[in-house]
């Protein structure tokens, strides 16, 4: 049974928000913003069954990391994972 899409393109561009804004770790994403974070910048890293965004979103500075925004795909349902630190351990 496929799980209800949280978030899709559409919701996402008439909400007026940032994508990060919008969407909270963890959230059911579509197809559209899954290939969107996923072409509009090579990803920075390829990931478990997904990738981080080709571009660091922000700095943490308790592990002095750079955090990406992080997407996985499980069983054909799209997911936005959050931010997660770009230095392989996710």
């Amino acid at each position: 049974m496929m799980q209800t899409i949280n978030i899709t393109m559409d919701m996402w561009e008439c909400s007026g928000k940032s994508f990060t804004d919008l969407a909270k770790p963890g959230m059911s994403i579509d197809y559209d913003i899954f290939e969107h974070f996923m072409c509009c910048l090579p990803p920075h890293r390829y990931v478990k069954n997904g990738f981080q965004n080709g571009e660091p979103y922000s700095f943490d500075p308790d592990s002095d990391g750079m955090l990406y925004m992080t997407f996985s795909e499980i069983n054909g349902e799209y997911f936005y994972d959050g931010l997660k630190s770009g230095d392989g351990n996710i």
